[in-house]
């Protein structure tokens, strides 16, 4: 793609570049000519704020799947085998026991011998900070602070309560790598 380098009012050169094609701004020039390629194979031209054309972008996924999968494998391989006081996961939907599975199973799928555990996770403070800085930069607002926000202070209390009766709640299970269950 031919890019062109972007000026300042008064002339001088930015160091930035943009795409001839699409107009997306790069820091590099090299960034710039290849903006509309193909990361992958080079000659396909990709969709704009995409780095691969649809075929490569599909090689790319499968490559990542097969990898997430025999990571899975080895792990169930070294997995410790539990009774699955918590439920269980199979691929990534967890089920209450490993006899639900079958409800989970497409027809002529075979039954997985093991499905790996889960493993519960504890309720995690909540942060009122973090939260209105989220706001913050989702929304484009300036510094949220005191000033736009009337009763930051009795939230804040009403948060640190509400932290403190939740401490010891379970909320949510997650799968547990290092066991599996008997289906």
């Amino acid at each position: 793609m031919k890019a062109f380098e972007l000026y300042r009012k008064d002339g001088k050169k930015t160091g930035v570049w943009c795409c001839g094609e699409c107009s997306i701004v790069w820091l590099k020039k090299d960034l710039a000519e290849g903006c509309c390629q193909c990361i992958e194979c080079k000659t396909e031209q990709r969709s704009p704020h995409k780095l691969r054309c649809e075929a490569c972008g599909e090689v790319f996924i499968e490559k990542q799947n097969t990898g997430q999968k025999e990571t899975e494998r080895l792990a169930m391989e070294k997995a410790e085998v539990v009774d699955g006081e918590f439920g269980v996961f199979y691929g990534d939907t967890y089920l209450k026991d490993a006899e639900d599975i079958g409800g989970e199973l497409y027809p002529g799928d075979a039954v997985p011998e093991f499905c790996f555990a889960a493993k519960p996770m504890r309720f995690r403070n909540w942060h009122l900070d973090n939260m209105l800085e989220t706001e913050d930069e989702s929304y484009g607002m300036d510094d949220y602070g005191e000033v736009q926000f009337e009763g930051l202070e009795g939230l804040r209390e009403a948060f640190t309560v509400f932290n403190m009766d939740n401490e010891d709640r379970i909320i949510c299970y997650t799968i547990d790598y290092s066991k599996k269950v008997k289906v």
